[in-house]
């Protein structure tokens, strides 16, 4: 019997995300559409809609989806705006991001995620997207100031650095 992941999201967006008040309905459409599955590894991918989080490595992975929905939400991303996404770990959060605003770059420090991401990007052909392979403590400077920055990783301290990337009219932090 084969599994039915498209039944699967459909179900974690009415099950996880609307009792929840994720209610924007470009979001929901994000979440019941984009297939997380073709973004993890063979062994998770049954495991992709479970209000669970998953971990990638020792040390990353996925937060639940109810908790990315909620950070998307609470971004409140307008298409105008340019997004600085520190962590792409395999670009899932990043493909969402990427339909939402203009302007994304990602930043990633491991290597096997970064080739992960620029596959997922290529195969997906989005084009409003920059991949930047860098230590995260210093965010990317290069293409500051952003509307947004969405950190996705765990980062020890959030350097002044990073923080003097933000817009100042109305940049914020997620």
């Amino acid at each position: 019997m084969n599994f039915n992941f498209q039944k699967a999201r459909e179900l974690m967006v009415e099950n996880q995300l609307r009792p929840n008040k994720i209610n924007n309905p470009i979001i929901l459409n994000l979440f019941k559409n984009l297939k997380k599955e073709d973004f993890l590894p063979e062994s998770m991918k049954k495991n992709s809609y479970n209000d669970l989080d998953t971990q990638l490595n020792s040390h990353r992975g996925y937060l639940k989806n109810l908790h990315i929905a909620q950070l998307i939400h609470n971004a409140d991303i307008m298409n105008q705006d340019k997004i600085l996404h520190i962590g792409g770990m395999t670009g899932y959060v990043s493909v969402i991001l990427a339909s939402l605003c203009k302007e994304l770059i990602i930043m990633e420090n491991e290597e096997n995620f970064s080739s992960k991401i620029e596959e997922n990007i290529k195969n997906l052909n989005i084009q409003n997207v920059k991949i930047v392979n860098a230590p995260f403590q210093n965010g990317f400077k290069e293409e500051s100031p952003y509307d947004i920055i969405f950190i996705d990783s765990p980062i020890r301290e959030l350097f002044n650095t990073i923080r003097k990337q933000v817009s100042p009219k109305s940049g914020k932090i997620i």
